[in-house]
Formats: structure tokens, sequence, C-alpha cells
């Protein structure tokens, strides 16, 4: 019996073999654990394999293919290591009169350390299979010889690697797991559509792409009953001033904002475009006021018009830089004065990693402001590069701005003339000085960071959006492709 007392509690049958019966006890006791942690890896790892397959993945130099398992029945391979007690079934006699209870031998789907005993079992068996998993991030693994990646969501493995190492990978887990498999190419008998974390990842001539759900956008349409409403081009427009003091939103009202905020800012995640409306709408959920539903419609305006969006993935010659474009907008937030940070990683072409973010503090100077920002970006860009390097991928950290003196704080030793600036900034000019990353200044007018800063016009933020790979579907049809880089 492979699955035994789980599959038969599917049933609502338990059988007598499966359990261990324990007595009641009268008295129950609710017990807190932190050991029972399961990670998840982050998205811009997903973007990493599917960058390292568009830059080897032309046909005729590599024939890198992506695959996409899915492990059945995957928590139910776990062995319990503590003490878990269920209730019994109905259908089982020992269970009248709730004298008995069955203590669990492997895990089971709704217990806490489901999550945790299976990542255990894949860890052991990829390692069993001459996998390396990384120390860097959760749930990625390496294989040198065989020069495949693999990334595991819960039951879900993206692969990557060419064809006949891909194979032996299936067959491999194959006789550990019952799974079904799924090959992204150009051959007749591959798919060329895939779906791994509710993301859809297509294989066309000139690239790969990347789509995140597009029943989202239906949704806010839906639950603000704008189905029908006239789209803008642009997702929100800059206040010219710090509005009067507001009323707060009725309970009701202030739900309804926090579920379109969180189900933007989810959106946000795979849609640069998104990134500053996203953080302006999450910064109010905590007391959203009367007239902050504005800003709402206007982000649901934009995506009545533009409901759909991709990143793009063309093929390209292997990169040797990871770039990290940064750019601040100064007092931007006319409330509080504080800046904003925005920042964007590509490797060659591709787009890996964006984010939009309030700095905590107020800055004095614009370039303390674009400092900050350059320093979210080593931050980000060391995180990534580690990650990277733990399945195969050797990238060198670039920081790009747009600010002469945000290059001249970091190309320089202390704080000089500005002395108010903390410990925590000036540990970039270290990384500058060890030459383990290069500070180059570049034209605003190339900066891909500055549409995760403020509100963009259609014509500049287009630019901007075309060149970091991101299409946008609208009703007179999609942006034109990118210019070659």
């Amino acid at each position: 019996k492979l699955h035994g007392l789980y599959a038969a509690l599917l049933r609502r049958r338990t059988p007598r073999c499966d359990v261990d019966l324990w007595r009641r006890s009268s008295r129950r006791t609710t017990i807190y654990r932190d050991d029972l942690f399961a990670g998840t890896p982050p998205l811009a790892a997903m973007r990493m394999l599917l960058s390292e397959a568009a830059s080897r993945g032309r046909e005729g130099v590599r024939k890198t293919k992506l695959m996409v398992l899915d492990i059945k029945k995957a928590f139910l391979y776990g062995e319990m290591r503590r003490s878990v007690y269920i209730e019994l079934p109905p259908e089982d006699p020992r269970s009248e009169g709730g004298q008995y209870v069955g203590k669990l031998r492997r895990a089971m789907y709704g217990t806490r350390d489901a999550p945790a005993e299976w990542q255990n079992v894949v860890t052991k068996v990829m390692k069993q299979i001459g996998f390396i998993p990384s120390g860097t991030a959760p749930c990625l693994y390496f294989h040198p010889v065989r020069d495949l990646r693999v990334i595991v969501h819960v039951d879900d493995f993206l692969c990557s690697g060419e064809s006949h190492h891909l194979c032996w990978l299936k067959a491999a887990l194959g006789k550990k797991f019952s799974l079904k498999t799924s090959v992204l190419g150009s051959q007749p008998e591959e798919k060329k559509e895939v779906k791994f974390l509710n993301r859809l990842i297509r294989w066309t001539p000139e690239g790969l792409e990347v789509e995140g759900d597009p029943r989202h956008a239906q949704t806010l349409l839906e639950e603000w009953e704008m189905t029908e409403c006239k789209p803008v081009e642009t997702p929100g427009v800059k206040k010219a001033a710090a509005t009067t003091e507001r009323e707060e939103m009725s309970p009701a009202e202030a739900t309804r904002y926090r579920r379109a905020a969180a189900r933007v800012t989810y959106m946000a995640q795979d849609r640069p475009d998104l990134a500053f409306a996203a953080k302006e709408l999450a910064k109010n959920m905590a007391r959203p006021k009367c007239g902050d539903e504005v800003d709402v419609k206007r982000v649901i305006r934009y995506l009545r018009g533009r409901p759909r969006g991709h990143l793009s993935y063309p093929w390209q010659e292997r990169n040797m830089y990871l770039n990290v474009f940064t750019d601040s907008d100064w007092a931007g937030d006319v409330v509080s004065r504080r800046s904003t940070s925005g920042g964007l990683v590509q490797i060659g072409r591709h787009t890996v990693h964006h984010w939009s973010r309030t700095q905590a503090q107020v800055a004095l100077s614009s370039g303390e402001a674009e400092l900050n920002g350059s320093v979210k970006g080593a931050s980000e860009g060391i995180g990534l590069q580690r990650i990277a390097a733990s399945i195969g991928i050797k990238l060198a950290l670039r920081l790009l701005g747009d600010s002469s003196a945000a290059k001249g704080i970091l190309m320089r030793k202390g704080a000089g003339p500005i002395k108010h600036l903390a410990t925590k900034q000036l540990w970039v000019q270290e990384l500058v000085e060890r030459k383990e990353a290069e500070a180059l200044k570049i034209s605003r007018s190339v900066n891909l960071a500055d549409c995760c800063t403020h509100h963009w016009n259609a014509a500049e933020g287009g630019r901007h959006l075309r060149s970091l790979g991101f299409r946008a579907a609208s009703e007179g049809g999609c942006w034109k492709s990118p210019p070659s880089l």
C-alpha cells in the first residue's frame, strides 16, 4: 500500500492496519511551533531560469527545453516525525463514542507538518540523484554534471536543461513519485504553453513569454461594476498637493478597498506597469480614507484597456552581467514627503525582478534619496547574484543610476560633507571598492527604473516598458517590440 491511510481517508474509510489507536484525552492543548517551516522559491528565481533557457535555447546552438512536473498526492509521501492525532471517520466502527483517535504515520493534507515533511522528502530525493540544493533560496536545485536546474514550489517542478537530461530526470523522479509532465519546446509533440504557479509560460519563435493570471483584472472589473467603463492609458496621475483631512471609510468600504489593493499588488509582481500604482494603493490599506477609491478606479480603468500583460525573454547570447537599474522620486509623497525607491534587474534584455518601495526615512536631498535607491538596488542585486550562483549562473553586479551625486558617494569613502548618512547606506562603498559591484551613471532617458518611481505618462512609460520587455494587450493590439539593445 503506497498511500494506505491517506487514500482511504479521502474516501472516508480508515483501514485498521494503517492507524495506531490511542485513548482519547478529554483535555485539548495547542502547541505553537516554529520548526514547521517550508520555504518557497522567490519569483525572480523562476525568471532567472527562463532567462538562462532563452540565453542558450536557440535551435542549433543548444537545445535547452523547459519541463513542468506535477507530483500527484505529494504530501502523502512525507513521514511524520512528531505525534499527530486525528479523529477517525464515522465509517470506522472504532469511532463510535469518540473513544479512540488515530496517530498518523505519514503526513496528511490539512496538517501543519505536511509542507515541511514533503520538502524534506524532495530534498532527500534530489540529493540522491545528484542535485545540489541552494543554500541561498529554498527549493532550488542544480545538477552540475547534467547542467540541470530545478525550481520546486510545493508539488510543481520547473526544470531546465537539454532534452535527454530532462528525460533522465523524469525517469528518476518517476521511480519515486507518481507524476505528470509537460515539455515546452518547438517540436510538434511539445507544448507551446505550460502553466506554473498560475502563470502561463509560452514558447514563440522569438523567445519565451511569461504572463500572470489574467483573471484578476476581470475580477476587479466585475467587483467594482466597471466592465463597461472608459479605459485610460495610465494607471495613475500625480497628485498636485496634499489633500485636506478626510473621514475614514466605513468597514465595508474599507474591506472592499483593501481587497482591490491586495489584488493589484499581486498583479504588480508580474506587471511592472502597475508597480508604482500598487505601492500607492497599498500604503493606504491600514486606514483607507474617503476618496482613496478614486485611485482604485483609475487602475481598474487602465486594466479595462490592458487587461493582460506579459514579460518577454527573447533569444539572446549568454550575458555575464546582472544590471540593476535604480531611481528615486525625491519627496514624492505629498503628505509625508518621503521618497520612493524604484528598481529593475535585467540579465541582458531579460527582466528578472522589479520593485517600487517608499523609503523608510525622509531624505534631506535628492542625492540622499538616490543613494537610498542605490543601496536598495545593491541589496536586491546581491541576493539575486547569489541565487544565480547557487544554480550555476555566474554574474557580475552592475549598479546603474542617473544620479551623479549618488555615484560620487558610492565611489568615495565615508560620509564626507553629508554627515547624517548612516552606516547602513555606506556599506555599498566597500562593495564598490572590493570590485564586487560596479557603479555606473546612465542617462535618465535609458534608466528603466524610472517607471517604478512615479506615475508615468503614456509616451515615457511606454518607452521604458517596451525596453524592459513588457507587453500589455490593449484594445488596439499590443505595444510594438522593443528596439535592439
